[in-house]
């Protein structure tokens, strides 16, 4: 990876997220870099970017390795379900011609699309309990901290845990599937400054 100018991490949403479509990069303290970052970022044309890392992440995420060695890297979400839906498969193409534009990999202009909005953190729900998971929101939905996201429940519809925001923003993904385990991933927001 050391060799490459730039990377983007492709990815189209676990088998049970639904989400919206968004960017995640690493700001570096390079100036230098982080404008190649940035530059890449706001090309692809998503309407949200993630700058910090998720609560959840795995050591190791290919756009912040990049970053780390100098690679001018993103990743880009869009899809989800296990769903081939050619819309999303359409807006990786777009954004991923247009970010090679916007770098000179490609010959042309790139495409005038409108900078993400930042978020200020990419915080992650998880479950206190193993039970079923109902939720009040979807994705793309504006929540306020402490607002209501959903309950857990049993087997039979007993309420075992009320899930509440830990922050105020918009979702950026729900998982589907509502078989939930104790600490398993329910949703995640994207913090608004």
């Amino acid at each position: 990876m050391k060799r490459f100018d730039h990377a983007i991490d492709l990815h189209a949403g676990d088998m049970v997220e639904d989400l919206l479509p968004f960017v995640i990069y690493r700001a570096t303290g390079d100036p230098a870099l982080d404008a190649r970052i940035t530059r890449m970022a706001n090309a692809y044309g998503a309407r949200w970017a993630v700058t910090s890392a998720p609560t959840g992440e795995r050591p190791g995420s290919l756009y912040a390795a990049a970053a780390s060695v100098g690679v001018a890297s993103m990743l880009a979400e869009s899809g989800g379900r296990g769903l081939l839906i050619e819309e999303d498969v359409i807006r990786h193409v777009r954004g991923v011609t247009n970010v090679l534009r916007a770098i000179g990999a490609l010959a042309g202009d790139p495409e005038p699309v409108e900078p993400p909005k930042i978020v200020r953190s990419f915080t992650w729900v998880r479950s206190p309990v193993e039970g079923i998971f109902h939720p009040r929101i979807r994705v793309g939905e504006m929540v306020t901290a402490s607002g209501a996201l959903g309950e857990m429940v049993d087997l039979v519809g007993e309420p075992l845990a009320s899930i509440a925001a830990p922050v105020g923003g918009v979702v950026l993904f729900v998982v589907t599937s509502p078989a939930i385990k104790r600490d398993g991933l329910l949703l995640a927001i994207g913090e608004l400054p």
